[in-house]
């Protein structure tokens, strides 16, 4: 008999998307299998069905999960009113490998079988799911997976002296067609570490060659540790060029896979004081981070130090040592990190402090003055136009502060309060502080990234404080407790869609056409572009767009080594790619304004005159 039950959705943000759901799933062990959470839950009626085979035979027993998706990724953590929660259908395999999914709400998901165990077949590279479109009363079928027992690596990790390393986090990479290194982004955890007998196993591994590791990267931060190891690949190369590659075929095991490390890198440790800017009285309690500046010195590939996000607080002097560093330049920041609750909270702390850096070369920094300032605090509701309680958006909303010398953006000097977020709660009310006097605007976004579950988009509509509207960015001052804001945006279930003509002539080799949508509403200074990809026969489809005004643009994109770069009709609403150089095209700009209602289809025509060139 097929099953399917509902549990509350929680943090997908990697590929490790089983690992995620399972450990969330496990909070909800209390309910039994097949019972429905008495949860209010949308009900729809399309049905999602397929087949699991494990290699010819069918599949009985496994787990599959329906993920709704927020802007093609997998949605945000759950920071809303449970009301408001959307679920994840779970279903099993019946004895002939069938599943099926119903009562589904029309929207776009992603089927993801929950097994740790099992991979996808040789050949097939679907491991982060299948993405599934529905429209009410809609059949999707044969949304079918073939899988594979899944290799194992082990093996023991010692130290220059033979002892072994304990809880040392281990590395893996693969090897893409042509030999070189890249990063293995499949997997069933997180992360991998060593037990308390340097021990490590990592399994559930698709078929492929891998370099197997353990220590530090050069260039990436480190915990506080007290020994921490220099990367050192299997069986005891410094360099993964010079790593034994370790083949995994489909359930092998792959053991005594052991690292011999060198010696323990020499760490260093700063000393300072953190003080009020104002008073220069030392302050208590405050978190102090200890963060790798970019492009601070030549260790590693990132141009960093390592041993970045080590962190302490100051006592009653206002006194801090953090240990734990490596050579090279740091930053030093107070703000808080960590997702807090939604309804009240936010995720930097209200303090910032004044850029403050150092430098460890050979031996121990001190004497590092860090001035602290109180930010401001930026209180009220957002209001969300346009959604239905299937359909709300979650939400975060942050606020960039440009301060009264135009300078400090983030990134410079840690924590300088030019940036901060919060989440907005589920009656809509939110809390920003830690920001720095200055000219603050606000922004608000989907925490998925992009058009919701039924297909939706946010614009910004307004502004208001106390009742009067807002003209886009408004002034606060050190310390101050600014209330009353409200924040409106609506959720847009608008499509433009339409068809580019091309005209007296052909594009260029290698170049494709994007449409963007730049919303024309003045009172918020216009809305985000949201881009489509033009098709081999020209047609484009915008969606999530709320009712208003929007120009339509196509541009042009070099598709090439490093991504592309738009061209010709760019402007505003044009659309960049990655970096790289490419030969520019270019393109006779082509626009149109059009009107958009939310739940309707507009259509336009762009006509494309190459001859223009």
């Amino acid at each position: 008999m097929v099953k399917s039950f509902l549990v509350p959705s929680g943090l997908v943000t990697t590929g490790r998307i089983a690992f995620c759901l399972m450990a969330l799933l496990a909070l909800s062990s209390s309910r039994s299998a097949g019972q429905s959470v008495t949860q209010s839950n949308p009900t729809g009626t399309a049905t999602i069905t397929g087949l699991v085979k494990l290699g010819e035979a069918p599949a009985s027993g496994i787990t599959l999960a329906l993920i709704p998706e927020q802007g093609g990724r997998p949605g945000p953590p759950q920071m809303r009113g449970e009301q408001q929660q959307p679920k994840i259908l779970q279903a099993t395999t019946d004895d002939k490998g069938q599943y099926q999914f119903a009562n589904i709400v029309a929207g776009r998901f992603r089927v993801t079988l929950l097994t740790e165990t099992l991979v996808p077949a040789s050949g097939d590279r679907r491991a982060g799911g299948v993405a599934v479109s529905v429209s009410d009363g809609q059949t999707v079928s044969q949304v079918n997976f073939v899988m594979a027992p899944g290799g194992v690596i082990t093996g023991r990790v010692t130290d220059h002296q033979g002892r072994p390393v304990i809880a040392e986090r281990i590395g893996l990479m693969t090897t893409n067609a042509t030999g070189q290194p890249q990063q293995f982004n499949g997997g069933n955890r997180i992360s991998y570490e060593t037990d308390d007998r340097g021990v490590y196993r990592i399994y559930g591994l698709p078929e492929g060659k891998y370099i197997v590791s353990a220590g530090t990267e050069s260039n990436r931060p480190g915990a506080n540790r007290r020994i921490r190891y220099p990367r050192t690949y299997y069986p005891d190369a410094t360099e993964a060029a010079q790593a034994h590659l370790v083949e995994v075929s489909s359930g092998s095991v792959a053991e005594s896979i052991d690292i011999r490390m060198g010696a323990p890198m020499k760490t260093y440790a700063v000393t300072g004081r953190a003080v009020d800017a104002d008073t220069g009285e030392p302050i208590l309690g405050v978190p102090i981070n200890v963060g790798a500046q970019r492009g601070g010195g030549p260790q590693g590939r990132g141009g960093g130090p390592a041993g970045g996000g080590n962190s302490s607080s100051t006592n009653d002097k206002g006194e801090f040592r953090v240990t734990g560093l490596l050579p090279g330049r740091y930053s030093i920041s107070v703000q808080q990190a960590g997702l807090q609750n939604a309804d009240s909270a936010n995720l930097t702390s209200n303090l910032y402090n004044d850029p403050a850096s150092f430098e460890i070369s050979d031996g121990d920094a001190s004497g590092v003055e860090v001035k602290v300032h109180r930010g401001a605090t930026i209180s009220g509701v957002v209001i969300v136009e346009g959604a239905t309680n299937a359909t709300a958006p979650q939400l975060m909303i942050s606020a960039a502060s440009r301060g009264q010398q135009g300078q400090g953006q983030r990134g410079q000097g840690g924590g300088s309060g030019r940036q901060s977020a919060a989440m907005v709660g589920a009656n809509g009310a939110f809390t920003i502080s830690g920001l720095a006097a200055g000219t603050v605007r606000l922004n608000v976004n989907d925490f998925g990234g992009g058009p919701g579950r039924g297909g939706g988009g946010l614009t910004l509509v307004r502004i208001e404080r106390n009742g009067a509207a807002l003209n886009g960015d408004f002034e606060v001052a050190s310390g101050q407790q600014v209330s009353g804001i409200r924040v409106v945006v609506g959720y847009g279930t608008g499509v433009i869609q339409g068809k580019v003509i091309l005209a007296n002539g052909a594009l260029p080799a290698g170049t494709r056409l994007m449409v963007t949508a730049r919303s024309l509403n003045t009172s918020t200074g216009g809305g985000q572009n949201r881009p489509a990809q033009v098709d081999a026969g020209g047609n484009f489809k915008l969606e999530g767009l709320y009712s208003g005004s929007y120009e339509v643009r196509v541009s042009a994109v070099t598709i090439g080594i490093g991504g592309g770069q738009g061209q010709g009709g760019q402007g505003r609403g044009g659309q960049r790619g990655g970096g790289g150089n490419q030969n520019r095209v270019r393109i006779p700009s082509a626009t149109q304004t059009v009107t958009v209602t939310n739940g309707a289809v507009a259509s336009v025509n762009l006509n494309l005159d190459l001859s223009q060139q």
